[in-house]
């Protein structure tokens, strides 16, 4: 017998709400909350796997705050582990950050907000990344991209921060392009957005300046102060640190050919 239009229209409207649902068109906010001391957590995880993302970032944020010498915000997490519900997120709160795998941006009721993906027993180095961008958004205006950026991924791995093995020789193997676009994002203002090249840089000069004797880490946080009427983002920096631009990439360009040393005899120690 043949179907009737309303026995087809069935299986149709079926086959809508299922796709509907995995692509998160069901339900446009994670399931789960949870409030923590600091934050609160919305999150497409269980209720134990949520409570435990929310303690670590309420411990990390007092970690980096305390770092950072300023008060913990309490900013309100969103975390998916679908890349769609993320990027239908972002496109409805924040456009120009729709396409990120996380973001950190004041929403239209003023509200810190922190939106990423997440994936249960994963590090949450980009929570960590985040979180560090919302404890500087609280508290400095107008901070400089090199900066911001830079401080984020060395905060990545927890307080106080670590050499990031990996990151620095990637950074090596990449040096021949590293002077010319230090050169660039000290120039970037903070209405500019850096390319992942130069991420990779920022992180460099920012763990290069943390372990520079002569500048250290409260010459670094001075540079998080806002800039004096019409000062550009090169002599915000060289205010702060005290040295030129192109004295600071000297001293960057000595502090990269000592870790190569340092990289090329711990490969013949680990080949022996």
């Amino acid at each position: 017998m043949p179907s009737t239009p309303d026995q087809l229209r069935r299986p149709i409207a079926l086959t809508f709400l299922a796709l509907a649902a995995l692509s998160g068109c069901a339900t446009p906010h994670p399931s789960t909350e949870v409030r923590g001391r600091l934050v609160q957590l919305h999150a497409d995880l269980s209720p134990a796997e949520a409570a435990t993302l929310a303690a670590d970032a309420d411990l990390f944020l007092a970690d980096a705050a305390r770092y950072l010498g300023v008060p913990a915000p309490s900013p309100r997490i969103y975390a998916f582990t679908s890349r769609w519900r993320l990027w239908r997120f972002l496109r409805r709160k924040c456009p120009a950050f729709a396409r990120r795998a996380g973001a950190c941006f004041i929403d239209d009721e003023h509200r810190l907000v922190i939106a990423l993906r997440v994936r249960a027993g994963q590090s949450p180095r980009g929570l960590r990344h985040e979180l560090t961008h919302a404890v500087i958004a609280a508290n400095f205006r107008e901070p400089m991209p090199w900066l911001d950026e830079g401080l984020a991924q060395v905060l990545e791995d927890g307080c106080p921060p670590t050499e990031d093995r990996d990151r620095l020789r990637t950074l090596l193997r990449r040096r021949r392009g590293v002077d010319s676009r230090l050169e660039r994002i000290l120039g970037e203002s903070e209405h500019e957005k850096l390319s992942a090249a130069d991420y990779l840089v920022a992180w460099g000069f920012v763990w290069f300046l943390l372990e520079e004797p002569s500048i250290g880490r409260r010459a670094v946080l001075r540079c998080l102060r806002p800039p004096l009427p019409g000062q550009d983002t090169e002599r915000r920096t060289v205010r702060c640190l005290g040295r030129e631009t192109g004295d600071l990439a000297r001293g960057f360009s000595r502090f990269l050919s000592r870790r190569e040393v340092e990289e090329a005899i711990r490969s013949e120690r680990t080949r022996r």
